[in-house]
């Protein structure tokens, strides 16, 4: 068992090594997504919050003459 954990921790090794730039494309596609969810959703959070605050400050008075 512990014989294949080290095979298989060899063989990534050596298949980074070799393929170094595309592991760098991957890690920087995969950290700009997080990045890019987690602005979204931080910004989603806000105008959300920013509408809550808004829609318990408005009054609406309606003035009716007969």
């Amino acid at each position: 068992m512990f014989s294949r954990l080290g095979y298989f921790a060899r063989e990534t090794t050596i298949s980074l090594r070799r393929n170094l730039l595309m592991t760098i494309a991957g890690i920087l596609t995969v950290s700009v997504s997080l990045a890019l969810f987690g602005g979204i959703m931080l910004l989603s959070r806000w105008v959300d919050h920013g509408t809550q605050q808004i829609k318990g400050g408005v009054r609406l008075e309606v003035f009716m003459t007969v």
